[in-house]
Protein backbone atom coordinates (compact mmCIF):
# COMPACT_ATOMS: atom_id res chain seq x y z
CA UNK A 1 0.00 0.00 0.00
CA UNK A 2 1.62 3.38 -0.96
CA UNK A 3 1.47 5.89 1.91
CA UNK A 4 -0.54 9.04 1.46
CA UNK A 5 0.58 12.36 1.68
CA UNK A 6 -1.90 13.21 4.01
CA UNK A 7 -0.64 10.65 6.44
CA UNK A 8 1.63 12.14 8.50
CA UNK A 9 -0.78 15.47 9.19
CA UNK A 10 1.59 17.91 8.17
CA UNK A 11 4.44 16.91 10.98
CA UNK A 12 7.58 15.73 10.33
CA UNK A 13 10.00 14.71 12.16
CA UNK A 14 13.26 17.12 13.05
CA UNK A 15 15.84 17.01 10.75
CA UNK A 16 19.43 15.92 11.03
CA UNK A 17 21.98 18.11 12.76
CA UNK A 18 23.86 18.64 9.33
CA UNK A 19 20.82 19.39 7.48
CA UNK A 20 19.35 21.82 9.99
CA UNK A 21 22.76 23.50 10.12
CA UNK A 22 23.37 23.96 6.47
CA UNK A 23 19.81 25.36 5.85
CA UNK A 24 20.39 27.47 8.91
CA UNK A 25 23.79 28.45 6.95
CA UNK A 26 21.70 28.93 3.99
CA UNK A 27 19.01 31.01 5.51
CA UNK A 28 21.25 33.05 7.19
CA UNK A 29 23.61 33.89 4.33
CA UNK A 30 19.97 34.73 2.40
CA UNK A 31 19.00 36.95 5.04
CA UNK A 32 22.56 38.77 5.35
CA UNK A 33 22.38 39.47 1.52
CA UNK A 34 19.06 40.95 2.02
CA UNK A 35 20.33 42.89 4.60
CA UNK A 36 23.13 44.30 2.91
CA UNK A 37 20.81 45.25 -0.76
CA UNK A 38 18.39 46.81 1.95
CA UNK A 39 20.83 48.97 3.77
CA UNK A 40 22.17 50.01 -0.17
CA UNK A 41 19.12 51.12 -0.79
CA UNK A 42 18.01 52.98 1.99
CA UNK A 43 21.20 54.98 2.11
CA UNK A 44 20.79 55.50 -1.89
CA UNK A 45 17.07 56.98 -1.11
CA UNK A 46 18.31 58.74 2.09
CA UNK A 47 21.50 60.66 0.16
CA UNK A 48 18.41 61.67 -3.31
CA UNK A 49 16.31 62.53 -0.47
CA UNK A 50 18.84 65.15 0.58
CA UNK A 51 20.49 66.45 -2.39
CA UNK A 52 16.74 66.76 -3.72
CA UNK A 53 16.33 68.71 -0.60
CA UNK A 54 18.78 70.55 -0.93
CA UNK A 55 19.69 70.18 2.77
CA UNK A 56 23.62 69.90 2.23
CA UNK A 57 23.78 73.24 0.52
CA UNK A 58 21.67 75.28 2.83
CA UNK A 59 23.97 73.72 5.88
CA UNK A 60 26.56 75.62 6.98
CA UNK A 61 29.90 74.20 7.15
CA UNK A 62 30.47 71.22 9.30
CA UNK A 63 26.65 70.60 9.49
CA UNK A 64 26.80 68.30 6.28
CA UNK A 65 27.99 65.43 8.24
CA UNK A 66 24.17 64.29 8.72
CA UNK A 67 24.68 61.19 5.84
CA UNK A 68 27.90 59.80 7.35
CA UNK A 69 26.62 60.24 10.54
CA UNK A 70 23.64 57.82 9.10
CA UNK A 71 25.29 55.48 7.55
CA UNK A 72 27.56 54.84 10.39
CA UNK A 73 24.67 54.31 12.25
CA UNK A 74 23.66 51.94 10.45
CA UNK A 75 26.81 50.00 10.12
CA UNK A 76 26.55 49.95 13.57
CA UNK A 77 23.36 48.65 14.11
CA UNK A 78 23.91 45.87 11.61
CA UNK A 79 26.98 45.02 13.74
CA UNK A 80 25.46 44.59 16.93
CA UNK A 81 22.76 42.51 15.16
CA UNK A 82 24.95 40.19 13.66
CA UNK A 83 26.78 39.59 17.03
CA UNK A 84 24.32 38.68 18.50
CA UNK A 85 22.88 36.38 15.82
CA UNK A 86 26.40 35.01 15.65
CA UNK A 87 26.30 34.21 19.21
CA UNK A 88 23.12 32.62 18.93
CA UNK A 89 24.11 30.37 16.63
CA UNK A 90 27.31 29.14 18.74
CA UNK A 91 24.91 28.26 21.19
CA UNK A 92 24.21 24.19 21.33
CA UNK A 93 20.39 23.12 20.48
Amino acid sequence: MQRDAFDKGGFDPPLPFDRRRRQRTVLSLLASIALAVSIVVTVTVVSIGIAQADLLVSLRNGEGGLAVILVIGCLVVGTIVGEIYRRRQQRPD
